[in-house]
């Protein structure tokens, strides 16, 4: 029709002699004369114009007005669009304009690729259609669109058959003259391990892929068995890298990992919801579906669709289970009289809302026989007949938020269960234990873990035997008839964060073969605290106060390390080494206030352990009793001992860096041995180095019975006898500085005692009353040899109130109960914390230093003060009495080892020393000593080759203060000696 229209136009304008346009745009074109095109509207035309005025129009027209033409020229006017024009022309040129255009918008496609995609998905074109598909490639929208729309696409259906999610990159935008074709969907299997771990409950092999876990496997425990049903997985589309990146899940119930992968950026779950019920309706028939959120850190980037993660059935338990299924998960909302037997299951749940619940038998309200990966949540059960819940050959399962009271047992684990978890759980009122862990028939139980259980009023809270690798985090055990928490025959047992008190018949904590032990906390139990034991253990953080008995016992320890520990008002002894405690190391001990010692370091076998910054003060008797053979005490302060302050019985003992004051109380017998700041009594080979004794009752140091000790760098001061000798022979006494005995300075009765370097004496004068002593009697002047004195000088009196800082007359800033330095005696507090490693506490007595008011320890109805034993810097009797050493400035210590015949028996014993044919002997530095726990040398204290040691100026334990710099060294006997020294020394 169209065509005929414009045949007959043509024909029509011929006939006429005049020229007839065409032109089948729109609009109606009247043409006037030389091309005067006035038209009114957006001109559109795609036609070819050809006029001998070269008028060529390329656009498609579509014209609405009425234009007039004059053209004067031969005009062919050819569009090649949809208009429709009708021209008048009214000049006497022919136009033969014969477009006879058809003007058609062009169309685009929408479409793009799709990646990872498991199942189907169908993708929606909003105002279009949808399309789905099955299969990874490119896919396109069958609706095409016009240049300049909009569009957007989405996921209307996700997959299912595996649960998966895919998402949109680049979905929306406006069509820009071509196909689009850079849409990008990414799809991920919400299951991390699609095959064997897509629902909750189900367990991979970790580490190995979409392996299924076999629990029964030889050597697997709960860490070997992953939790793949927790572990889902999301595709961030737009994304490459991790950089910035978070994400969070709707329920905040997962903790969330970025990996990057295939090219992109996947966020996967770990872990477990505080409940399983939590991620239920409320009606506990369903799953609640989840999102997951991602945010660079100035905004979400990207939110997945919700849906439902997992496809478990679930099911009303709420009359009971009697025979639970594979994977099923029983919600139990009302229930009571009613069993439940999880009996040859996997991956099953059994979820109580916080609903009172008792058995119907006389046994057990849960059991749960030869299954695997259970989880049993929460509830208030009241066992009528003999446990809450029975785990028998069970593994890799949890028992969490449960409150447990009465019956036998509250949880009872047996058989050849292994890798089980008790969390959060409220036990109370069992007749035998809340927990009771036994491996029966040979089995050995492995991997149990026991997190943040509250047990009291039980026979025993924790009961475990025979349960290897046991973790227990997180126990508050209190007012049992025995034991708080019992572990024998179970090897690689960890704990951490052990609360026990009020234990009426039995231990606090008893554990053996520890291997970690963290923050354990044993009070006001009816006996010991802590008794615990372990081979190449690390413990830190063990506190006992106010037992019956002993505050902690190792029993033994062997190649252990033991860090911060605090023993304080025990009833016996604070802190006690076992026979059979070697080669172990303690570091910040504190014992106070205890009944008999603060620290008994062992005796028989006990041997080669090691003590670093050790506080015992107010002890009942001794401050530190040392029994045992080679052991160091590095860093000790004792003071305020009822007896004495250091007994030391066993043999080739080390105390280097000593403070030892006030011990000894006020008693109508000064001559009493015992009371001495350090008493060494048959311990051949006893070294003393660098230590500050004063104000002690019956004296400073005594050595008695003994043979082969150095005395080195000691000041006595204000003791009821300096230093004293009383038996043995073979002794080393050099840099002393003796003043202020209420006595006499020096006692020598021993034979063989040698004295050099420096000797500084009061006039207290000496008890001599052998010819080779090395001092004569009442005058102390040297004698000839066995002496090698650099010199021998009186001290006045008067020096010594300026030698230290003495008395403190401020608040001491880590004190919480002294006023301006002193205190009135109490049993609550500790005696311990104070700001500077030179201070202790004494008697406040008079004014006067030093003064007979002094001496002793400060007791009950008295007011004590706190002493600074650092020197000052004007003194003339302590300060400064010793230069930089250099190698060949030395001197020996004999040890005693028995059986030692060459150099390697003595090295196999005490590495460093050598055989001199009759002895094994340490050659060391004078002036300096060993820096402990660096990790070079052999740690025993005395200054040796290739090891970094510490300069010693002064008489006595303080050697300055303020960080520690290297100085120079210059080697000779001894070499490769790094020397250290403070960087201040003495204050005003």
């Amino acid at each position: 029709m169209k065509w005929t229209l414009l045949v007959a136009l043509s024909l029509l304008a011929a006939c006429k002699g005049e020229q007839v346009d065409t032109d089948t745009d729109a609009d109606a074109d009247t043409d006037a004369d030389s091309d005067a095109d006035t038209d009114a509207d957006a001109d559109t035309d795609a036609d070819a114009d050809t006029d001998a005025d070269a008028d060529t129009d390329a656009d498609a027209d579509t014209d609405a007005d009425a234009d007039t033409d004059t053209d004067t020229d031969a005009d062919t006017d050819t569009d090649a669009d949809a208009d429709t024009d009708t021209d008048t022309d009214t000049d006497s040129d022919t136009d033969s304009d014969t477009d006879a255009d058809t003007d058609t918008d062009a169309l685009f496609t929408v479409g793009g690729t799709i990646d990872g995609l498991t199942g189907t998905v169908v993708l929606r074109l909003a105002g279009g259609d949808d399309v789905t598909l099955d299969t990874d490639g490119s896919f396109t929208f069958q609706t095409a669109l016009a240049d300049g729309t909009s569009y957007a696409v989405s996921v209307l259906t996700q997959p299912t058959g595996p649960i998966a999610h895919c998402a949109v990159a680049g979905g929306s935008g406006t069509v820009q003259g071509a196909d689009v074709n850079a849409i990008s969907v990414v799809c991920a299997t919400l299951a991390r391990y699609p095959t064997n771990g897509s629902d909750w409950g189900d367990h991979v092999a970790a580490g190995q892929g979409d392996v299924a876990c076999d629990p029964d496997a030889a050597g697997l425990g709960c860490t070997d068995c992953f939790d793949g049903g927790s572990a889902r997985q999301v595709r961030v589309p737009g994304f490459a890298s991790c950089a910035g990146l978070t994400a969070t899940d709707q329920m905040s119930a997962f903790t969330w990992s970025c990996v990057e992968e295939n090219g992109g950026v996947t966020f996967v779950s770990s872990g477990i919801p505080g409940r399983l019920r939590n991620l239920l309706d409320a009606g506990g028939t369903a799953f609640l579906a989840n999102s997951v959120t991602v945010s660079d850190g100035t905004g979400t980037v990207f939110t997945s669709d919700p849906m439902v993660w997992w496809s478990n059935p679930i099911v009303d338990g709420s009359a009971g289970v009697a025979a639970a299924a594979d994977g099923t998960i029983y919600v139990v909302d009302n229930a009571s009289s009613v069993d439940f037997a999880l009996d040859n299951v996997s991956g099953a749940a059994l979820l109580f809302r916080d609903v009172a619940v008792s058995g119907s038998g006389a046994t057990n309200i849960v059991a749960a026989s030869g299954s695997d990966f259970l989880r049993i949540e929460g509830g208030l059960w009241t066992v009528g007949g003999v446990r809450g819940a029975l785990l028998a050959n069970t593994r890799c399962s949890t028992i969490t938020q449960a409150s447990i009271s009465g019956g036998n047992l509250g949880v009872e684990l047996t058989g050849a269960s292994h890798s089980n978890h008790l969390d959060q759980l409220a036990l109370s009122g069992h007749g035998i234990a809340g927990v009771n862990v036994v491996g029966t028939n040979g089995n050995e139980m492995r991997d149990l873990w026991l997190t943040d259980l509250q047990a009291d009023t039980s026979g025993r809270g924790v009961d475990v035997n025979r349960a290897d690798g046991l973790r227990v985090s997180g126990l508050d055990a209190s007012d049992h008839a025995t034991n708080g928490i019992r572990v024998r025959n179970s090897i690689g047992t960890e704990l951490d964060g052990i609360t026990v008190s009020g234990t009426t018949g039995g231990r606090g904590i008893e554990a053996t073969d520890i291997v970690v032990a963290t923050d354990l906390v044993s009070t006001d139990n009816s006996s010991d605290g802590i008794v615990i034991s372990g081979t190449s253990c690390d413990f830190s953080g063990l506190t006992a106060s106010r037992n019956g008995g002993r505050g902690i016992r190792f029993q033994p320890v062997i190649d252990c390390a033991i860090d911060t520990v605090q023993v304080d008002s025990n009833t016996n002894d604070g802190l006690i080494l076992d026979n059979n405690c070697t080669d172990s190391t303690f570091t910040d001990v504190r014992a106070f206030l205890n009944g008999i010692d603060g620290v008994l370091a062992g005796g028989g076998t006990t041997s080669g352990n090691r003590f670093h910054r050790t506080i015992s003060a107010f002890n009942g008797d001794t401050g530190v009793d040392i029994g045992g053979d080679r052991t160091l005490f590095q860093d000790v302060k004792v003071y305020d001992n009822e007896r004495t302050g250091i007994i030391v019985t066993g043999e080739n003992t080390v105390l280097v860096d000593v403070l030892a004051t006030n011990n000894g109380t006020r008693t109508p017998n000064p001559a009493d041995r015992e009371q001495f700041g350090v008493h060494v009594i048959n311990a051949d080979s006893t070294a003393l180095h660098f230590a500050t004794l004063a104000n002690n009752w019956t004296g400073g140091a005594a050595v008695a019975s003994t043979n082969n000790t150095t005395l080195v760098n000691i000041a006595s001061v204000n003791n009821g006898i300096g230093i004293a000798w009383f038996d043995g022979g073979s002794h080393l006494a050099a840099n002393l500085g003796i003043t202020d005995s209420d006595g006499v300075e020096v006692v020598l009765t021993a034979t063989e005692v040698s004295f050099q370097g420096h000797l500084k004496l009061g006039f207290g004068g000496c008890d001599s009353n052998l010819p080779d002593d090395g001092l004569t009697d009442v005058d102390c002047m040297e004698e000839d040899p066995p002496s090698s004195l650099i010199s021998i000088q009186g001290v006045q009196t008067a020096e010594v109130p300026g030698s230290f800082v003495a008395k403190l007359i401020v608040d001491d800033a880590a004190s919480n109960f002294d006023v301006n330095g002193a205190a009135q005696f109490a049993t609550d507090v500790d005696w311990t914390q104070l700001e500077l490693r030179d201070r202790a506490w004494g008697h406040d007595g008079v004014p006067a230093f030093p003064d007979v008011e002094n001496l002793g320890m400060c007791g009950p109805t008295e007011t004590c003060r706190i002493y600074d034993w650092g020197l000052s810097s004007s003194d003339g009797g302590l300060f400064m009495r010793s230069d930089v050493p250099i190698g060949n400035e030395t001197w020996p210590h004999i040890w005693t080892i028995p059986g030692a015949a060459s150099t390697p028996d003595c090295e196999a014993a005490v590495p460093g020393s050598v055989w001199t044919g009759t002895a094994c002997r340490t050659t060391f530095l004078r002036f300096a000593y060993e820096v402990f726990g660096d990790g070079v040398g052999n740690d025993n204290g005395l200054c040796e080759s290739n090891e970094v040691c510490q300069h010693a100026p002064n008489f006595g334990r303080y050697q300055g203060h303020g960080p520690l710099a290297e100085i120079a060294f210059t080697p000779g006997a001894l070499t490769g000696i790094t020397l250290e020294s403070h960087t201040l020394n003495g204050f005003f």
